[in-house]
């Protein structure tokens, strides 16, 4: 299919609020088709080859939000046993949206560049700084799969907006008091980024917090 009619189908599908159809035992519902969606987008913006029109690729992104501002069909639990944020943000539809926000927000930067050379600074589109900023408030989403995220991409928010990284440096790595969102982004972070040279100076205070947590 076209991209213009998938991107197409996948709007349809996020504007859903109920199955209209009944469905047998085992069968797949609306909340499989919204994630088999953001799984989607997760494919498409990692894949570095489609060039994507400015008006689909708009759309794509507030399909991903869309998503995001909706219930979670399967939310986290704590309680479960071998419960792991960073797993559970890639089998849940908030978690893999927010995978597929950030690489939709690298897939800009990455046109960008392609478009207009590589002048300037690598910039952070509004819609991913917008979302990230409120996905940050932990009283309104406090989901540990959805924060794990912020720590696992922590060195693509230094890349693409170093500014905005280090003024939410400390709501990503909460102090005391927050340990479990703390402990699921530094679990996040230690196992899916590499050490960088222009990040590692940066989190230095987690590093020191982590062996003596340890």
């Amino acid at each position: 299919l076209p991209i213009t009619q998938v991107i197409k189908l996948c709007e349809f599908i996020a504007n859903q609020e109920m199955d209209k159809f009944q469905r047998q035992e085992f069968e797949e519902g609306l909340p499989a088709a919204k994630l088999a969606v953001v799984q989607l987008f997760e494919e498409i913006f990692r894949d570095r080859a489609p060039y994507i029109e400015n008006e689909l690729l708009e759309k794509s992104g507030q399909i991903i939000v869309n998503l995001l501002r909706q219930e979670e069909p399967f939310p986290d639990n704590e309680d479960a046993q071998g419960y792991d944020p960073a797993t559970h943000s890639l089998n849940c539809i908030h978690g893999v949206a927010m995978h597929s926000l950030v690489s939709y927000g690298l897939y800009c930067e990455r046109k960008r560049k392609q478009e207009m050379g590589e002048k300037g600074e690598p910039i952070m589109i509004y819609i991913l700084k917008e979302t990230l900023t409120e996905k940050l408030d932990k009283t309104k989403n406090p989901s540990l799969a959805v924060h794990s995220v912020f720590g696992w991409y922590f060195p693509q928010f230094i890349y693409l907006d170093k500014k905005w990284a280090l003024e939410n440096r400390e709501q990503i790595f909460p102090a005391d008091g927050m340990t479990k969102y703390w402990q699921a982004a530094w679990s996040a972070y230690i196992r899916f980024s590499d050490v960088y040279t222009n990040v590692f100076p940066e989190l230095i205070n987690q590093y020191q917090r982590a062996l003596e947590e340890f």
